[in-house]
């Protein structure tokens, strides 16, 4: 194991040192630059580093990088140089011995196996813990070196479910659930996940429910009157359902 959490009988208390570390290194003057990977784990990371950073009075900029693209990749280097940032945070995107900007302040929070110990940076790794954090999890107990970070534990339990972790004994998702529902925390996973996967509508069709949402047919055999359920979901609808019987928590439509 490696970084700041190696051989430490308190993992809140190092992420917190290590982002206070890492902070102090950065240039005050300029913006941190906050980059992650785009599944719900980064982003989720990215949103509490980005609101605990915001709400700390410092200046932050994000930066999701899309599929295939990594923070080593030179036309990804170029990106974050013409920035020109204080520091940079990488979550969610692996942990590397090679520097992303020689001479720029960083900190790596991450939960794969490292490939090497980053040259010149503050590491926040999850791998080899049992049981093993997600970067979202490790950017909040870091923000709380930043103030009161409680509001945001929602977004910590989201990269939790997000990187099927639910089942494992974390007593931040647990205090999750209870104060936000297991289901409405696992419908925000689904809708952070969906923009990737979901197929655009079908020309023509459009889905009429109460809530006035739209989205593809699920099915393209479907006969043309059948109702089919709101895509994305519509857990809180102030309006009457359709359907006497429809699921509270899931939108009962009808294609035209």
């Amino acid at each position: 194991m490696i970084g700041a959490l190696a051989n430490t009988p308190d993992l809140h208390a190092a992420a917190r040192d290590a982002m206070r570390e890492a902070l102090a290194r950065m240039d005050a003057g300029r913006p941190v630059l906050v980059v992650s990977h785009f599944d719900a784990d980064g982003l989720a990371a990215a949103a509490v580093l980005v609101r605990a950073l915001a709400a700390a009075g410092r200046r932050v900029e994000p930066l999701v990088l899309g599929k295939g693209e990594t923070p080593w990749d030179a036309a990804v280097t170029e990106r974050l140089r013409e920035r020109a940032p204080g520091g940079v945070i990488l979550a969610d995107l692996g942990t590397r011995a090679d520097p992303v900007l020689p001479g720029c302040a960083t900190l790596v929070i991450d939960h794969h196996v490292p490939t090497g110990t980053p040259e010149g940076a503050i590491t926040l790794s999850g791998n080899g813990l049992s049981p093993e954090p997600t970067t979202a999890l490790l950017a909040w107990w870091a923000a709380g070196a930043l103030g009161d970070v409680g509001d945001l534990l929602w977004l910590a339990a989201i990269g939790l479910i997000g990187d099927m972790e639910e089942g494992r004994a974390f007593p931040e998702l647990m205090q999750a659930q209870a104060r936000w529902g297991k289901t409405a925390l696992r419908e925000a996973v689904v809708l952070v996940n969906a923009p990737g996967a979901r197929p655009p509508p079908t020309p023509g069709r459009r889905c009429v429910c109460c809530c006035g949402r739209t989205g593809p047919r699920r099915s393209p055999r479907a006969p043309t009157r059948t109702p089919w359920r709101c895509t994305p979901p519509a857990p809180r609808c102030a309006r009457r359902w359709r359907r006497p019987n429809a699921s509270p928590r899931r939108c009962a439509a009808t294609w035209r």
